[in-house]
């Protein structure tokens, strides 16, 4: 993409950062960073059959990972209720074993 110059419309500072990385041999590499949005909308805006295949493979990853988003969240949901469920019922547990103990200790013994 940058050898064709579709990213140079983009503006630099703001499509990629460069970061320093230090690999298991001790050496550093400076590594370039593209902003996700600037390679989604260079890739939707080529005609090519690596643009295409790009795309393609864009949705399929993106639809991947929202679905996955969906059911994880949907997990979430369930244990949050069982839960708030399982919560309410030592509360109420709880609120009847404070109203024996203050009957008991409220009550004379002689």
């Amino acid at each position: 993409m940058l050898k064709y110059g579709y990213i140079q419309t983009f503006g630099q500072t703001s499509v990629c950062s460069i970061l320093e990385h230090t690999a298991g041999d001790g050496k550093k590499y400076q590594t370039k960073y593209y902003n996700l949005d600037a390679i989604l909308s260079v890739g939707y805006r080529v005609n090519s059959i690596n643009a295409t295949l790009f795309r393609q493979w864009a949705t399929h990853t993106l639809k991947d990972y929202l679905l996955k988003g969906y059911a994880i969240n949907q997990k979430i949901e369930r244990v949050e209720k069982q839960v708030e469920t399982f919560s309410l019922e030592t509360d109420r547990r709880l609120t009847e074993t404070e109203k024996k103990i203050d009957f008991f200790v409220k009550t004379p013994l002689f």
